[in-house]
């Protein structure tokens, strides 16, 4: 055999021995197998969460993007704010596999936050104006022959019987509707008070003993308990269209702010001239059996107290007051022991006052 030929043989022989284990390495591990990877909500809404779950094979390593990381196990949660594809890495020595699952996150449905019929009671002919709040919709119905609303606030109905009127509001996220009802009665004068909107840290709403002359009205707290000393309240009271008898109007709650007696530290009263003529003035607080006496909290749908008003025999129609639109006059606030304002004239949520027919 020539040197040429032999040396060719001999690269072969060191090859092949190189190839078979004669002091080399071959890595022969298979890369990891994903034999499933699934979210068990696909799709969720704003602020829900879902589990997505795996199972995988001769992997020593797993991990999860975006922001989840690597995991153990076979399952973790996760709360998308937007809609995400998340991407499972399964990694060993023999490479890497990857799989991926999308949860899909909707839009929010619409959010009506008030619907009411001002007034909500009217007399045969009259007309009430049907108002609402909504956002996130795209479209806006209202039944019993209404109709589209789509970029109207307010529309007018005047009903012949008592009618309940449902609002629909559609959008990306879903549908969402609420309803209100409007009563129609024979014409003759009453005292008319609508409840206002949900929400508020104090409300005044009409009381179920209220008739159509006499007209009871409850200060409450909202849904969360508040802590405080006093109130003081101010609302428009027109003496031609009502009545407001100082002694009897003002009907305490002592398991609620404890004014005493002897004397109360509370008083209510109309005044006939000055800058607070026609104008109820009520103030309420805690009376003091100790120096060390303070605020007191203030239970959650509690009333605190209650104003009475009859109708000032046959007055012209009109409205009194609107909660919505207040006098600069008008002032609302429950203050601390050291008169600190736990909730202003914005916190009060009031409703509107009317003679109607």
């Amino acid at each position: 055999m020539n040197a040429p030929r032999a040396l060719g043989a001999a690269l072969i022989l060191v090859a092949a021995c190189s190839s078979n284990g004669g002091g080399g390495t071959r890595n022969n591990t298979p890369p990891p197998v994903i034999n499933s990877f699934a979210a068990d909500s696909s799709t969720v809404g704003p602020g829900q969460s879902t589990t997505l779950r795996w199972s995988v094979t001769n992997a020593t390593s797993v991990s999860i993007a975006p922001g989840v990381g690597a995991v153990t196990g076979t399952s973790a949660i996760v709360q998308p704010t937007d809609t995400t594809t998340y991407i499972l890495t399964a990694t060993n020595a023999g490479g890497t596999t990857t799989s991926s699952i999308t949860v899909t996150v909707r839009a929010p449905p619409p959010v009506i936050s008030s619907f009411k019929g001002s007034p909500s009671s009217i007399a045969v002919g009259g007309s009430s104006t049907l108002s609402w709040a909504v956002s996130t919709a795209s479209s806006l119905s209202i039944d019993q022959g209404v109709g589209d609303v789509t970029g109207l606030t307010s529309v007018p109905v005047s009903p012949a019987v008592d009618t309940t009127y449902r609002l629909t509001a559609n959008g990306p996220g879903g549908v969402t509707t609420r309803s209100t009802t409007v009563t129609v009665h024979a014409p003759s004068l009453h005292v008319q008070y609508d409840d206002p909107a949900p929400g508020g840290k104090v409300r005044l709403v009409r009381n179920a003993a209220s008739t159509a002359t006499h007209l009871v009205l409850d200060l409450q707290v909202g849904s969360t308990a508040l802590n405080a000393f006093g109130i003081a309240l101010t609302l428009p009271m027109d003496a031609a269209k009502v009545t407001f008898v100082p002694t009897t109007g003002l009907v305490l709650n002592s398991s609620v702010l404890d004014a005493g007696g002897s004397p109360a530290t509370a008083a209510a009263v109309v005044p006939s001239a000055g800058p607070l003529q026609n104008m109820l003035v009520i103030g309420v607080a805690r009376k003091k059996q100790a120096v060390t006496d303070g605020d007191v909290t203030l239970a959650a749908g509690a009333t605190v107290f209650s104003i009475v008003v009859d109708m000032n025999g046959s007055p012209a129609p009109g409205l009194i007051f609107s909660g919505g639109n207040l006098e600069t006059a008008a002032r609302a606030a429950l203050l601390s022991k050291a008169g600190a304002e736990v909730a202003g004239k914005a916190d009060f949520a009031i409703g509107d006052l009317s003679i109607a027919l």
